[in-house]
């Protein structure tokens, strides 16, 4: 969710949507980084959008939870898998 709000602010000041964390002056925490490999997607659009996922890492409990599922959200405020949030 923080990745979120900041991609907001960030389309705020330039337009557009960050491709990575480091453009949005964030660094993946390690108590997140240790469980999750984090990824954006961007597209020009029009509109512009994002998505932003966690993926678990193989070997840890959380790829175990929700069937290996990542949890993803995009700028549309969706946020899936559905019930999990």
């Amino acid at each position: 969710m923080d990745i979120a709000q900041r991609q907001q602010q960030y389309f705020h000041d330039v337009r557009g949507y960050a491709s990575t964390l480091a453009a949005l002056n964030m660094s993946t925490p390690a108590d997140v980084g240790n469980f999750y490999t984090i990824a954006i997607v961007t597209a020009g659009g029009p509109p512009p959008t994002f998505a932003a996922s966690a993926t678990p890492k193989s070997g840890t409990g959380q790829d175990k939870d929700l069937g290996g599922a990542a949890l993803s959200v995009d700028s549309g405020g969706t946020k899936l898998p559905a019930g999990a949030w």
